[in-house]
C-alpha cells in the first residue's frame, strides 16, 4: 500500500542525514550497511506499484537510495567498499565467497544490485581516491560474464552503468590524471589499452535489437574508443 512506500522514502531521508553525522562509523560498518541498502533496493523493486516515478523512468525512493550511497562514498574508502561489492558482482567464483554465499554463487539479481550500489558510489568517489582500483574495476564489469551475450538483460545494464561511471571519472583532465598513474607502475598502459580492447569487444552484441541497454552500450563503446584514442594521442606526444 502507499504507506508502505511513504515509510521507505522517510526512512531513505533519514538515512542521508544519519551519514552526515555518523560518517567515522561507515567505514568500519559498511558491509553491514551494504546489506541493509541491497535488502531495500530488494524490496522497492518487488513493491514497484506502490512507488512513485519521475521522469527519468526511476522510483522516487531508488533515487534517494543512489544519493545516500554517492554521500556516503565522500567518508567510505574505496577499499572498504570494494571489497564487499567487487565479490558480489563477480558472481560465481568459488575465490570470492563471501557472507552471503560461501561457495561464491551469487544470483544475477543479486549482482545486478550490487553493480547499481558500485555505480552510485564510484559516482560519489574523488578520482584520486579511485585511480588505484579504475583498472581492476573497468577489467570486472567490462568483462564477458558482467557485459556480454550470455549475461543477463538487467546485470548487462547495471554493469554498464558502471563503465560509464568509470568513463565519467576520467572526461576531460581525469585522462591525464589516469595515464599519469598507469606510468608509475611498468606495463599498466599496455594494460589498459588491452582491458579497454576488451571492454570493446564485450559490449558488442550481434542483432540486438533497439532499446535503452542497446544505446547505454553504443556510448559507452563510444567513450571508450575515445579513450583509446587519447591514450595513443598523449603517448605520442611522450
Amino acid at each position: 500500500s502507499s504507506w508502505r512506500a511513504d515509510t521507505r522514502r522517510r526512512s531513505v531521508d533519514l538515512t542521508t542525514v544519519l551519514a552526515v553525522y555518523c560518517e567515522e562509523h561507515l567505514t568500519k560498518d559498511f558491509q553491514q550497511t551494504a546489506r541493509s541498502v541491497v535488502r531495500g533496493i530488494l524490496v522497492e523493486l518487488s513493491d514497484s506499484p506502490s512507488s512513485t516515478y519521475l521522469d527519468g523512468g526511476e522510483s522516487e525512493i531508488l533515487i534517494g537510495i543512489r544519493r545516500f550511497l554517492k554521500l556516503m562514498a565522500k567518508y567510505v574508502q574505496p577499499s572498504a567498499y570494494l571489497s564487499v561489492l567487487i565479490p558480489r558482482i563477480a558472481g560465481n567464483n568459488p575465490l570470492h565467497a563471501t557472507s552471503y554465499s560461501e561457495d561464491g554463487s551469487h544470483s544475477e539479481q543479486e549482482r545486478a544490485i550490487h553493480a547499481l550500489v558500485l555505480t552510485a558510489m564510484i559516482e560519489g568517489t574523488a578520482l584520486e581516491r579511485l585511480l588505484p582500483s579504475w583498472l581492476d574495476l573497468l577489467t570486472l564489469v567490462a568483462s564477458e560474464d558482467c557485459i556480454g551475450s550470455f549475461a543477463g538483460t538487467n546485470l548487462r545494464s547495471q554493469s554498464t552503468r558502471v563503465v560509464m561511471a568509470l568513463l565519467d571519472k576520467v572526461k576531460g583532465e581525469g585522462i591525464d590524471a589516469l595515464l599519469s598513474h598507469c606510468d608509475q607502475k611498468p606495463g599498466e598502459r599496455e594494460r589498459l589499452q588491452t582491458i579497454v580492447s576488451t571492454s570493446l569487444s564485450a559490449l558488442t552484441i550481434e542483432d540486438e535489437v533497439d532499446s535503452i541497454e542497446a544505446h547505454q552500450r553504443e556510448e559507452a563503446s563510444m567513450r571508450l574508443s575515445t579513450l583509446l584514442q587519447g591514450q595513443f594521442r598523449l603517448k605520442m606526444d611522450c
